[in-house]
C-alpha cells in the first residue's frame, strides 16, 4: 500500500459536527506540546476546546477550527489581548474584571500576549506543523475559574464560550466539570447582557460588513467565508439562544436545533430566510459558487445584504418577543 493511500484512508471523514484535531486523537496532545513550547514561561496546556464552526454544526471543509486554549503557569497569570473587534466599553470591563482577579492573586505577576504579534504569527506556523487551519485564543484556566464562580454578581463571556463548544483535551476533567455546573442556570447578570447583545439590536458588525472591509480579504483568503454571512447566521443563532436562556437556561446554538426552534416560532417567509442564510454558510457548493461571484462583483451582494439586514433586524424583534417558548 503506497503512502500516499495510507495517508488518504486514515484521514478522518469531513464532519460537519466536529474538527479534525477532535477526531485525530493524536493532533490534540502535538498541539498542546508545540504550543507550550511557543508560549514558554512554564506554561501548560490544561484544557482547548472548540468554539467555531465545527461546535455549532456549521462547518464545510475549508472553515478553520477555532480554539480556545486553557492554561497555567506556577510564576504567571497570562492575559490574552483581543483579537476581534470589541467595543471600548466591552474590552474595559475585560481588563478591569482581570486587574481585580490579579488584586485578589498578588503572588504572581500578569504575562501578556499580543493577538496580532503572538497568535496570528504562531497560528500560522501551527497550521504548517500540523497540516490544519487553526486559530487560538488563550485564558489562564485560575482567571476562567474565577469568572465562572462569580457569574451570579458578573458576567463573562466564559459561559457561552464554554457551553457552545466542544470539549478537544481536558485531561483533570475541570472543563466537563465547569460546563456541567452551568447547564440549566439562569444568571441574571448574564440575562441582562444577552438581552442588551442579542435582542435589542443587531451585532454591530453586520452593519460594518455592509460594504468592503479588510475583514474580508483576511477571511476569504483563510477559510473562505463572507463576514456578512457569518455574521448574519450568528445573529440569529445568538437572538435564539439567548431567548432559549432567558426561559429555560438552555442555550440553543447548533445548526438543527436553530431552525427547529425558528420553524416552531417563525413565519414560513421568515423560515426561509434563515435557512437561505445557513445555505450560503454550511452549503460547501452554495459557499465556494457565492464566494467566487463576490470576488468577481461584491457590490451586487452588499445591496442584497442591506435588503436582508432590514429583515433580519425584523425577526430578531419577533425572536425578542416571543412568549412562553417550549422546553
Amino acid at each position: 500500500m503506497s503512502i500516499e493511500r495510507l495517508e488518504i484512508e486514515t484521514k478522518p471523514k469531513f464532519d460537519p459536527n466536529h474538527s479534525e484535531l477532535e477526531l485525530n486523537p493524536d493532533l490534540p496532545k502535538k498541539y498542546a506540546r508545540l504550543l507550550e513550547a511557543e508560549i514558554g514561561h512554564g506554561f501548560k496546556v490544561d484544557g482547548i476546546i472548540e468554539i467555531g464552526s465545527y461546535a455549532k454544526g456549521e462547518a464545510v471543509p475549508s472553515s478553520d477550527i477555532d480554539t480556545r486554549v486553557y492554561a497555567s503557569s506556577p510564576d504567571f497569570f497570562i492575559w490574552q489581548t483581543s483579537g476581534s473587534r470589541h467595543a471600548d466599553s466591552q474590552q474595559k470591563v475585560a481588563e478591569q474584571k482581570f486587574s481585580d482577579f490579579l488584586q485578589a492573586n498578588s503572588e504572581k505577576p500578569r504575562f501578556t500576549l499580543d493577538w496580532f504579534e503572538f497568535n496570528d504569527p504562531t497560528a500560522k506556523k501551527l497550521c504548517a506543523q500540523l497540516g490544519i487551519n487553526i486559530e487560538f485564543g488563550l485564558a489562564d484556566s485560575r482567571f476562567a475559574e474565577y469568572e465562572i464562580r462569580d457569574l451570579n454578581s458578573m458576567p463573562s463571556a466564559e459561559h457561552q464560550l464554554l457551553l457552545e463548544s466542544n470539549l478537544v483535551i481536558d485531561p483533570s476533567g475541570f472543563l466537563a466539570k465547569r460546563k456541567s455546573e452551568m447547564e440549566g442556570i439562569i444568571y441574571p447578570p448574564l440575562v441582562k447582557l444577552y438581552q442588551e447583545r442579542y435582542l435589542d439590536s443587531l451585532p454591530f458588525e453586520i452593519y460594518t460588513h455592509l460594504q468592503s472591509h479588510e475583514m474580508d480579504k483576511w477571511k476569504l483568503e483563510k477559510s473562505r467565508q463572507i463576514q456578512w454571512v457569518k455574521w448574519a447566521v450568528r445573529s440569529i443563532r445568538d437572538a435564539v439562544g439567548a431567548k432559549s436562556y432567558m426561559q429555560h437556561g438552555k442555550l440553543i446554538y447548533r445548526k438543527e436545533d436553530v431552525l427547529t426552534f425558528c420553524s416552531a416560532s417563525l413565519t414560513p417567509e421568515d423560515v426561509d430566510l434563515i435557512k437561505e442564510l445557513y445555505r450560503w454558510k454550511t452549503d460547501p457548493v452554495i459557499r465556494e459558487q457565492m464566494v467566487d461571484d463576490f470576488l468577481k462583483n461584491p457590490e451586487k451582494y452588499f445591496v442584497l445584504f442591506r435588503e436582508y439586514t432590514k429583515k433580519l433586524e425584523d425577526i430578531v424583534k419577533q425572536i425578542n418577543n416571543l412568549k412562553n417558548l417550549p422546553e
